[in-house]
Order: C-alpha cells, then sequence, then structure tokens
C-alpha cells in the first residue's frame, strides 16, 4: 500500500495571502486541524490549529496577521509512492497526525492523516 492509495485527495487548502482568520474559519467548519499553504500551485508551508492559538499576544490581534506571517521552516512532505510503513514511521518519527504528498516539483497531491491510516488498517482486517 502506497501514500496515494491511502491519501485524502483535493484537500482544504491556504494561500499566503489569507488572513488566519480565514484559516481558522475554515478549519473549524470543516473540523480539520491542519491546511496546506501553498503559492502558485507549490506547497510552501503547513498549518495547525497549533500555530492559531493565543499566545498571550492576543488572539484577536494574531487573527488578522497574513498567513505568510507565520510562515516557518520546511515542511515534512511524502512522495505519492512512499509504503505506508514508510508514511507511519515518518509521521512517528516527526510527531506528525497528517503530512502533505507532494510530487517532485512540491505540487500538492494530497494529505495523509492518521485517520486516513486507520482507515485503510481497518479495511485489511478480517
Amino acid at each position: 500500500m502506497l501514500a496515494r492509495d491511502v491519501m485524502t485527495t483535493s484537500p482544504v487548502t491556504a494561500q499566503v495571502n489569507n488572513r488566519l482568520r480565514e484559516v481558522r474559519d475554515w478549519m473549524f467548519s470543516t473540523g480539520i486541524r491542519h491546511i496546506p499553504v501553498v503559492h502558485d500551485g507549490e506547497l510552501v508551508a503547513y498549518l495547525s490549529d497549533r500555530d492559531i492559538h493565543d499566545d498571550g499576544a492576543g488572539l484577536e490581534a494574531k487573527l488578522d496577521e497574513w498567513v505568510s506571517d507565520l510562515m516557518r521552516g520546511q515542511t515534512v512532505t511524502i512522495s505519492p509512492e512512499a509504503s505506508l510503513k514508510q508514511v507511519m514511521q515518518i509521521m512517528l518519527d516527526n510527531k506528525l497526525s497528517s503530512i502533505p504528498v507532494v510530487n517532485e516539483a512540491r505540487q500538492l497531491l494530497g494529505v495523509v492523516s492518521y485517520l486516513d491510516i486507520f482507515r485503510c488498517l481497518l479495511a485489511e482486517m478480517p
């Protein structure tokens, strides 16, 4: 089983020029905790609900910031050809509950979450 076999395709995405308020509202309305950020079709960041929380500086002020203001570091990604075992190991090693799937050009193809993995494993059980 490969990442492409279990990933969620066409995930909700954000753009670098979205406000954090918009992203928080999308997360809340769709029930997702992570959202890929794309720019010109390329994955440039991966935001979590933990990135959008009250850190003492005041949540309301933070929500008016741009997504690009919050982006930091390299995002851990996987290839659609990664085995399910590789996907799980990378997620465990990096303490991730989901991971973006990208091609060589870093174009977002989908997302694998622990729920996708659970669904796959349950389907294989007798």
